[in-house]
């Protein structure tokens, strides 16, 4: 996996990839930074986690954090959107992600 994301890498300034429970890795400058995924007791419903994964991993690299910050910040959005149904966060993600010091 490490591999195909170093191959990803060379035609994109930053690569991100989700690995579900395993959490996430990007790579960057040929830096790879890797996270675990948030634990959650049950997977309620997936759909939309990875466009939330996107959007806070977005939201983190524009906020300016950390490589490692913006991958929790997606993990966490995706986390939240699979612990119910439904594609729509219920908790705000501004909230959650102050919650966890990843405000950025």
């Amino acid at each position: 996996l490490g591999e195909a994301v170093r191959e990803i890498a060379k035609d994109a300034e930053v690569a991100a990839i989700t690995m579900g429970a395993d959490g996430a890795m990007a790579i960057h400058n040929g830096e790879v930074t890797s996270v675990p995924a948030f634990p959650i007791d049950k997977v309620v419903d997936a759909t939309g986690a990875g466009d939330l994964f996107a959007s806070g991993f977005l939201l983190g690299l524009a906020r300016n954090q950390t490589m490692e910050e913006a991958l929790k910040t997606g993990c966490l959005s995706a986390h939240e959107v699979i612990s119910h149904i439904g594609a729509r966060p219920q908790v705000a993600l501004n909230t959650l992600i102050s919650e966890h010091g990843l405000a950025g």
